[in-house]
């Protein structure tokens, strides 16, 4: 009757002490105490397996809910759809939770009072005062520790089964079945949950470490720790990298401007925020606890979190290129009255979006990821110069890659009319009649110019020196090639070039760049060489006709020209890359 109480389990430790002293006062011809510790392990590793089973079934059939559910009516489906596993829209836990809650609840609860009772046993302690035996030998002693070890090991192997299936790969088959087979589930309905089950087995850590239990006993518990801590780290970073390759999905192209900024879009704060929110979630998992190693501390480990975040922090920049060159034309917008508009109509042009994606790459790179990286070093992430590098390398590349899309974008209409309006009306440099003024086609290039200057100054102010600089280089280099075809020039064809390219130099004003005064340098010097003898003799007569005419023609184009004007330049930050 006595041996048949102290079978049952669950018991205090108290009591199981007493009925123990019983039967060794009653002689009993086995040994009490041993008998209940074989008979509490037993207990346990059935408790920790059934509790498993349970758990398995339950999400099981809360699976099969979720599929009957889709047969439903839209709106039956979606409500329970929203009852189920999402944290993000506020669900209960996944089975698999509540299951590490349990197993850990266990494991805190019984596994003391097993390591005390046996400790008592084997130093000889627990029938020290009845004399009647003396210490376990030392045969026992090593088996205790070794099924103390095994309830451990199940309860990491659980774990690991539920969270972690990739690390029991090694298994075989029959022995990977023994610790559960989840149905496999997409990283995102397991991330907001992570954190808790690290949550959780640091918590049995804590409790356990004032037991003193064996070293490669405690090894086991943070090993399931610290591959919970980098899963949860590889996992919640990963998810990021997709929550920002997806902001384009929210752009809406409505634009906050400032004068040092330019054109903003909402997007930058989005990614930041992203990234901040994951960097704070993280914080609890990254920090080190007592007995627990540094998740950072291995060379591999070190590589691969670098690896990660410069991902992460690189990926924006892949957004923004996406939105720079197709503009998410068909995504929809939800208007006042419930109705979906399409954005098409008010997507900005490919040239707007280019200097809006400019400037937001602009401030992400000089602002932004500073502040990010910063917030890396300041929670102890490894190498963060190599990851502000790797970052800052990518939205120079997109900065450069964009910039010579727009200049593509804009010069090339400019060029691509400049021959047919230099001989609009047969026009033959040969047969020029006397120069009267400056020709239509420089004049329409330099409208052309205002018109680039226009659009960039009233998105990115920043952008417009660099911008026009680059236009004019290429202007001028189309000049220079149209000129350098033409196989012959009358003396009064040589003198129209002459006052066109002047005419042309003076108007870009403060956006000549020293590869362009060469180039129109060169250009003037082989339109004298055709007929120099000529050219010389009528420049000397002509001098004060074409600085008239040149002053006439600045003086007619003065308002168009106070964009290209020293005084007129923007005090604004420029941007150089």
């Amino acid at each position: 009757m006595l041996k048949k109480k102290l079978m049952v389990m669950p018991s205090t430790i108290e009591e199981q002490k007493k009925l123990i002293r019983y039967l060794v006062h009653l002689e009993v011809p086995y040994d009490p105490a041993w008998e209940c510790l074989l008979n509490m392990q037993k207990w346990l590793v059935n408790l920790m397996h059934r509790c498993k089973q349970e758990q398995i079934d339950k999400e099981e059939e809360e699976e099969k809910e979720l599929q009957r559910a889709t047969r439903l009516s839209p709106f039956h489906s979606s409500q329970l759809m929203h009852s189920g596993s999402s944290f993000k829209a506020g669900g209960r836990p996944l089975k698999r939770v509540a299951y590490v809650e349990l197993l850990t609840k266990i494991l805190c609860e019984h596994v003391p009072d097993f390591w005390r009772l046996g400790q008592s046993y084997l130093s000889g302690k627990l029938l020290k005062e009845m004399k009647k035996m003396g210490r376990a030998d030392a045969g026992k002693q090593t088996e205790f520790k070794q099924k103390v070890q095994n309830i451990i090991l199940l309860y990491g192997n659980l774990i690991r089964s539920a969270f972690l299936p990739h690390t029991l790969e090694r298994m075989d088959v029959k022995q990977r079945e023994v610790y559960g087979i989840w149905k496999e589930r997409k990283q995102d309905s397991l991330l907001a949950w992570l954190p808790i089950c690290v949550r959780h087995v640091r918590a049995c850590i804590h409790l356990l470490l004032p037991l003193e239990l064996p070293a490669e006993t405690m090894d086991i518990l943070h090993r399931v720790a610290f591959d919970l801590r980098w899963s949860c780290f590889s996992i919640f970073l990963r998810q990021a990298i997709q929550d920002i390759k997806n902001l384009h999905e929210r752009e809406t192209w409505a634009v906050d401007t400032d004068d040092e900024r330019g054109a903003i879009t909402m997007l930058p704060t989005l990614f930041e925020n992203i990234v901040s929110e994951t960097i704070h979630t993280l914080n609890e998992v990254v920090a080190v606890r007592q007995g627990e190693k540094q998740l950072f501390g291995e060379v591999a480990n070190q590589k691969a979190a670098i690896a990660l975040w410069s991902e992460l922090l690189e990926s924006f920049a892949g957004t923004i290129k996406q939105l720079a060159l197709d503009g998410n034309p068909d995504r929809k917008k939800i208007g006042v009255d419930g109705v979906n508009k399409n954005l098409r109509e008010s997507l900005p042009s490919l040239g707007k979006r280019l200097i809006i994606v400019l400037s937001n790459c602009f401030l992400t790179m000089d602002h932004i990821i500073p502040r990010l990286v910063d917030n890396l070093q300041k929670y102890g992430y490894p190498d963060s110069p190599t990851i502000l590098k790797n970052a800052q390398d990518s939205y120079h590349s997109l900065d450069e890659e964009l910039f010579s899309l727009y200049i593509e974008e804009k010069a090339n209409p400019i060029i691509g009319v400049l021959e047919q309006n230099m001989y609009a009306g047969k026009f033959d440099w040969s047969q020029c009649s006397t120069p009267t003024g400056v020709r239509s086609y420089v004049k329409e290039a330099i409208m052309n110019l205002l018109e680039v200057h226009a659009e960039v100054y009233s998105i990115g102010p920043a952008f417009v020196e660099r911008v026009l600089r680059d236009i004019v280089e290429a202007v001028a280099d189309e000049l220079s090639r149209l000129f350098q075809c033409i196989t012959k020039f009358n003396a009064n064809g040589a003198l129209q070039a002459r006052l066109d390219i002047a005419a042309f130099e003076v108007a870009v004003g403060i956006y000549k760049t020293p590869k362009m005064r060469s180039t129109l340098k060169d250009t003037l010097g082989r339109i004298a060489a055709s007929n120099t003898k000529t050219v010389d003799t009528m420049l000397a007569s002509f001098t004060k006709t074409v600085d008239t005419m040149l002053a006439s023609f600045t003086k007619q184009m003065q308002f168009y020209l106070m964009p290209f004007k020293p005084e007129q330049q923007s005090t604004k930050t420029r941007i150089k890359v």
